[in-house]
């Protein structure tokens, strides 16, 4: 019992580790993650085609997913690593 309860937070250790490696290689492209370039925007001044627009849509919205995903992986792994061990609660915002 104990080994199958150990072996299940291994797996979900291990991809959680998975998940923040794949959004850290994903996120390394991106030069400044407080200020996101709107796509959509530029597109509509060079005033390009609707296709173009739904796709600089698309794309802003997938960065944006990203980063998200990614502040939010640091901050739990920064909870677990340095908050819990030292009995500190914090509230994730």
């Amino acid at each position: 019992m104990c080994s199958d309860a150990g072996n299940a937070m291994g797996y979900v250790r291990m991809i959680r580790s998975g998940g923040l490696h794949c959004c850290s290689n994903a996120i390394q492209f991106i030069p400044d993650l407080e200020d996101i370039e709107k796509f959509e925007e530029m597109v509509a001044e060079e005033h390009l085609s609707a296709e173009c627009q739904r796709a600089a849509r698309w794309i802003t919205s997938r960065i944006n997913d990203v980063v998200k995903l990614f502040i939010t992986a640091c901050l739990v792994l920064f909870q677990c690593l340095m908050m819990k061990p030292f009995n500190v609660s914090c509230a994730l915002s």
